[in-house]
């Protein structure tokens, strides 16, 4: 009989520092807040973690395309 080995990666916490945000949407720390649009939540000691939902939702968005541009956004303010 043959089996299939089948590797699933799963964040071991819903709640992300900006590092393994970063890492878990395959983008380099340095650029990541340049270039993911999620607000990171404020815990209350202060710090700010990205939610593995959020981040989800957008890598969604970008991978059908639907995703909003910066100007798109900005437009929708005035």
């Amino acid at each position: 009989m043959n089996r299939a080995l089948i590797e699933v990666k799963i964040p071991p916490f819903r709640m992300l520092k900006k590092a393994a945000a970063a890492s878990y949407c395959g983008i380099a720390s340095s650029a990541f807040e340049g270039l993911c649009p999620v607000t990171p939540v404020a815990m209350p000691n202060g710090s700010r973690l990205w939610d593995t939902h959020d981040l989800d939702a957008w890598l969604d968005q970008l991978k059908a395309g639907t995703a909003e541009s910066d100007d798109a956004i900005l437009d929708k303010l005035d």
